[in-house]
């Protein structure tokens, strides 16, 4: 038993880089050595909006700014993904910061807003969406104000907008 502790190498044979290489490559469809809008929205769980991410404002992604993207997230909610397995409500407060309420406000602004920004339009700022989700609230002022640019702005790009979000 003692041999085989002796023939360990104490160095760890892989690093942060070289893990991460792989899933970029994957994720790397054109094989242009960045990440674009496409490719970035195509994970199997919910990422940070790429203009968050996209350090420089080049609009595409390259492999420090994504390592960085994902080694700054909690791995349990990672761009507020809920990850399973075992979801209960003894652990929801892990898998969801935020209120019920609060997410559902959250997640509307967010999916709207990322539709906006793929038509070319100006997304809301993620300070805005927060500051909207903290009411928790649909017909808070915050939240109101937040949904009309959107519906401006999608109705604008020729694209619908949910009825009765907003009067």
């Amino acid at each position: 038993m003692i041999w085989l502790l002796l023939a360990c190498d104490p160095a760890p044979a892989w690093t942060y880089e070289q893990a991460f290489d792989g899933a970029f490559e994957k994720a790397d469809a054109n094989a242009d050595g960045s990440l674009d809008r496409g490719e970035w929205g195509t994970s199997s769980h919910s990422v940070p909006r790429l203009s968050d991410v996209d350090q420089n404002g080049d609009g595409q992604l390259d492999r420090a700014e994504v390592q960085a993207a994902t080694l700054a997230q909690d791995p349990l909610t990672f761009g507020g993904a809920e990850q399973p397995p075992a979801f209960t409500d003894l652990n929801a407060d892990v898998y969801h910061p935020r209120p019920r309420a609060e997410r559902i406000v959250h997640d509307l602004l967010v999916v709207l807003s990322d539709e906006l920004e793929a038509t070319g339009g100006v997304p809301l700022s993620t300070e805005r969406i927060d500051a909207a989700a903290r009411t928790a609230d649909l017909a808070s002022p915050e939240t109101q104000e937040a949904l009309t640019t959107l519906r401006r702005g999608l109705l604008g790009a020729g694209l619908g907008f949910p009825e009765g979000l907003v009067p």
